[in-house]
This record gives structure tokens, sequence and C-alpha cells, in this order.
């Protein structure tokens, strides 16, 4: 279910075609919400149906986009009630606060323990170009998406969330809004002295509960969506976000983790008492290969492999 409530940014209601011009049709959901219509059962929430859990109960993946005005408290309530009871959320958010959007979203993000941050990302050498390829220990959300390009997005603060990154961008600036401009958007050649943001997230969050999050909602607009990888993305992230595992608990994250640790530890002296012994090696240079032997447990977990992520 795609909320229209509080949302004029990239609708879904304005059908795609020939008569729909300029911005209209082009920032617009209409074809992504199309192309998910033909993998899900798809629906709206309207501008005129209330948010409440009656409402939420219709559907079993809840998609915030892009909202232009603020959701009230009793509706924030409604939406952190849903995914508690089992209920999926996808948050969709952008570059430098836009529209105060990511303001608004944080008003349900942070019920999560991580917020949307109001700057917007350049990569270093190419402002322009963030290449993207999953790697070869995916998260499920990206095992299907071919090498893509990210539009200019915010990154996310994980804060105290309990989730794990999906997507994550490297060698990245990260500058504050230009509020003089009507998109708060700044050129990258007036700034000087920008920093790398090694590990700034652009893409798919996991929330404490059962959601995502993505910083960049221009991949999905019309003009953007059927470029490699942007469809598969959001299908990748629709899909995950309508299983759920048994293991998926926090009792079961718990437990997992500390089989996986033990596990690493045991690997570890084996790969102490196996390795090479030359003369004049002490234990300095006898842990290292003990260190391949731990990233084989705990390469999958922190990828995102296993429910807990």
């Amino acid at each position: 279910m795609f909320v229209e409530r509080h949302s004029t940014w990239e609708p879904t209601t304005v059908p795609y075609g020939t008569e729909v011009y300029g911005e209209a049709g082009s920032y617009n959901y209409a074809a992504a919400f199309e192309y998910c219509g033909q993998y899900f059962t798809m629906s709206r929430l309207l501008p005129s149906e209330p948010i409440d859990a009656k409402t939420l109960g219709r559907c079993d993946v809840l998609v915030v986009k892009t909202p232009t005005e603020r959701y009230a408290n009793d509706e924030v309530r409604a939406i952190v009630q849903f995914v508690r009871e089992g209920g999926s959320l996808l948050l969709v958010g952008d570059h430098t606060n836009v529209f105060n959007m990511n303001t608004y979203l944080n008003d349900i993000a942070r019920q999560f323990g991580f917020t949307f941050r109001n700057d917007l990302l350049f990569r270093v050498g190419d402002p322009y170009k963030q290449p993207y390829a999953p790697p070869l220990l995916a998260h499920p959300i990206v095992q299907h998406i071919p090498p893509m390009y990210f539009a200019v997005s915010c990154s996310i603060d994980p804060g105290r969330s309990a989730g794990g990154t999906a997507v994550r961008g490297r060698g990245l600036w990260s500058l504050p809004p230009a509020y003089h401009e009507s998109n708060y958007h700044r050129k990258p050649s007036t700034v000087r002295g920008c920093s790398t943001v090694p590990g700034a997230s652009c893409g798919p969050r996991r929330l404490a509960g059962a959601g995502a999050g993505v910083a960049d909602s221009t991949l999905f607009s019309n003009f953007c969506v059927f470029q490699p990888g942007k469809a598969e993305l959001l299908r990748g992230m629709l899909d995950w976000l309508n299983h759920h595992s048994h293991l998926d608990t926090p009792v079961a994250r718990g437990l997992l983790a500390s089989v996986c640790a033990a596990a690493a530890m045991v690997l570890v002296a084996i790969g102490v008492w196996c390795s090479p012994r030359p003369a004049g090696w002490g234990w300095p240079r006898r842990v290292w290969p003990a260190g391949a032997w731990l990233g084989w447990p705990s390469g999958p977990y922190t990828r995102g492999l296993c429910p807990s992520q």
C-alpha cells in the first residue's frame, strides 16, 4: 500500500502517458506502481482516507514516500503499532530535507532508532556518478540487481537501530544543504574541503522490526525507474519486506549471534593452533591466519544474509 496522504511529491495516482508533461510526468511513481503490480497486489491509501489500524490492516507492506506535510501523532502511533504487530514498512526519502521531507519521515523513523540526515552525497572524483554493484555475499534485497547508479541522495544515521545496511556507499562527500537553492541542492563545483564519508548509507536500511529506509526517491521516478537496477531494487525491497522468518525475533537474533561468536572463537583457536610456525615466529605472526577463519562464520552475518538483518 502506497500512502498518498501527506504527500504531493512522486504521486502514483497520475497515469504515465502522453498528456502529462514536465515535473508532473517525470517526478511521478505511476510507472513504478504499475510495474510492482505485476508481482504484488497493490493498493493506495488516498488523501481522503485515515491512517489508522483499520486502514493499515488492509496491507502487509506499507510504503511511506516523500511526505510534504507532517503526520499527526496518532498517525505515527498507528504506523508504529502496525509494524509491532507484524506489518512491514518502507520509508522513501531524499537529499537535503527538500520539502521538509526528512523532518516528516524522521517523526516515524526515529521510533525505530534511526534517522535520515539533512545532507546530500556526491562521489569523490565524479560527483554525479555513484556506481553500485552487489557484492558476492549480497543482502537479499540486492542479490538480483545488475550494476547500477544511484542519483544524489542523503545519508542515513543508523543511531541505535538493530538493523543492518543492505547498500553502502563509499568514497562520498557529505555536504550540507544550500538553502538559497529551490531544491536545497548544492553545486559540487562551489564546495571546497569536503570530507569523505566511506560508510555513508545511500540505500535500504533495515528497521528494528520489519522495514527498510531508502534515501534516494529519484530512483523510482518515471524517467529513472527502468534504468538498470532501479526497478529491481524496488522489487527487491518489497519482496524482502513481504516475507518473514521465524528466526527474525530478538531472542533468535541473540542466540544466532551467540552461536556465530562461539563458532568464530573456535575457528580462531584452530587457526592459531594449525598455523605455520617457522623459527622466530611469535604469537603476533601466528594470529593473522586466524582472521581468515574468523571471516567465514562472521561474514554472512555482517553482510545481512542471516534473517536477523
